[in-house]
């Protein structure tokens, strides 16, 4: 929700999130199936509003939600529909990115999508008064940080504790993952985050879309529980 790393090895794409909140908040529940307008999709649940901040389903399709646009917004007291069940909404859809692109956003908080479909990478963005559709380059790591919580300088160095990572990383499982966030010790704007117990890095959902089947390592960071979830592809994705 606040944290998403997308990093390609051959034969795979690896996608992280990293979910920063309040403590307070409901816990939510690890991933799970849901069956949706003839789609098989996995994803842990927000108890508190229904929706999800991210999952895939059984087309090879993965959708992670990141809070706020390009910059960070003033916060409205209401809106119209959580942003969490456009994430399940979408992962119903045949075609997602369509599908944001023709939504009715007016009423609906900004925020990111970074989504995995068809073999292809966006970046789904709603800053409030214009939505972007953008492609990225599937053949190079990114990073993206929620802009309500890490402002440019903080986004900026984040992205260079990464791309520093990725030159000199032998490997990409969750462990690794989990050790390249942790050795920032900077509880605020680094990645395992600690800001006096108001918001905090709640758990990590650590996803490998391979030709045939997707991955998911879900770990729960306040639990130190870890499941470990497997979604076979029904449209085996055939890679370059």
């Amino acid at each position: 929700m606040c944290t998403v790393l997308f990093i390609p090895v051959p034969d795979k794409i690896i996608l992280v999130s990293l979910r920063d909140e309040s403590p307070e908040r409901q816990r939510a529940l690890h991933p799970q199936l849901f069956n949706g307008n003839n789609m098989l999709s996995l994803y842990p649940q927000d108890q508190s509003a229904g929706g999800t901040w991210v999952g895939a389903n059984h087309k090879g399709t993965i959708i992670i939600l990141l809070n706020g646009g390009f910059v960070c917004h003033k916060r409205r007291s209401s809106y119209a529909k959580s942003r969490g069940l456009i994430v399940t909404e979408l992962l119903s859809a045949i075609e997602p990115v369509s599908a944001w692109a023709h939504l009715d956003l007016s009423d609906i908080e900004p925020h990111t999508l970074v989504v995995w479909h068809n073999k292809q990478l966006f970046h789904l963005t709603w800053d409030g008064t214009a939505s972007y559709v953008i492609e990225k380059d599937k053949s190079t790591g990114h990073i993206w940080s929620s802009s309500t919580l890490y402002d440019e300088k903080a986004s900026l160095i984040r992205k260079q504790w990464f791309d520093d990572w990725m030159k000199y990383a032998e490997s990409y499982d969750s462990q690794k993952l989990l050790e390249f966030f942790c050795a920032s010790g900077d509880t605020h704007s680094g990645f395992i985050i600690n800001r006096n117990e108001v918001v905090k890095t709640l758990s990590m959902s650590f996803i490998e879309a391979k030709e045939n089947e997707i991955s998911y390592r879900y770990h729960d960071l306040a639990t130190d529980e870890i499941t470990n979830h497997l979604l076979k592809i029904s449209a085996p994705i055939t890679w370059p």
